[in-house]
């Protein structure tokens, strides 16, 4: 199943970032993003909530590309409705205004 949606996410000194995420899909996934970036390799977790009051965690680990412009690797789930971990992959990509 793909969700994808709008992120906003500012650095602060020392690598770390934070900020909001909001993914659409087969329904709507609301949640905060933290984590840090170390060279070309970024680290996040995001505690979320979605449909029916459903939370859990995702975190990842992935490359960043070249300049800056996006960012892709793997991920790890855990839905506290669904009762399971399951394996994901995720792509970020920087979108000017």
């Amino acid at each position: 199943t793909v969700y994808a949606g709008p992120a906003e996410i500012s650095t602060s000194p020392g690598g770390l970032i934070y900020g909001k995420v909001e993914l659409d899909g087969p329904e709507t996934v609301l949640g905060d993003l933290e984590g840090s970036i170390s060279g070309d390799t970024l680290t996040f977790e995001s505690h979320y909530e979605r449909a029916g009051g459903c939370t859990g965690v995702m975190s990842g680990q992935g490359i960043i590309a070249e300049g800056g412009g996006s960012a892709a690797g793997d991920a790890v789930v855990d839905d506290d409705c669904s009762g399971d971990l399951f394996d994901a992959t995720f792509t970020m990509t920087r979108q000017t205004e």
